[in-house]
């Protein structure tokens, strides 16, 4: 599903975190957002979802040997994206030490 936003904070494993204050699908709230059958996603759904997330980069070390993959998939997304000009908002970090003023 392309609109699905959701982040995670931490790094991969047990400490990520989600932030599903700013999830969303389509542009309603995840905790607005109503699937077909008219029920929202309760507490128990969305730890499930989490622990799918935390323990997806054990499964991808399982059966690639590490993560390092997923570095040049999300650098050829954001290549595509520009590219295409799709005019999209994607997420990046990188770590900043020290006071930037």
């Amino acid at each position: 599903m392309a609109n699905v936003h959701a982040h995670i904070a931490g790094e991969h494993g047990d400490t990520e975190i989600a932030l599903w204050s700013s999830a969303s699908i389509a542009d309603a709230p995840l905790r607005s957002w109503r699937p077909a059958d008219g029920e929202p996603l309760d507490d128990p759904e969305l730890y499930d979802i989490l622990d799918q997330v935390r323990s997806s980069a054990y499964r991808i070390i399982e059966g690639n040997g590490a993560t390092n993959f997923a570095i040049g998939l999300a650098g050829l997304r954001i290549l595509e994206a520009i590219q295409r000009d799709e005019r999209r908002a994607l997420p990046v970090s990188g770590l900043v030490e020290g006071s930037t003023g």
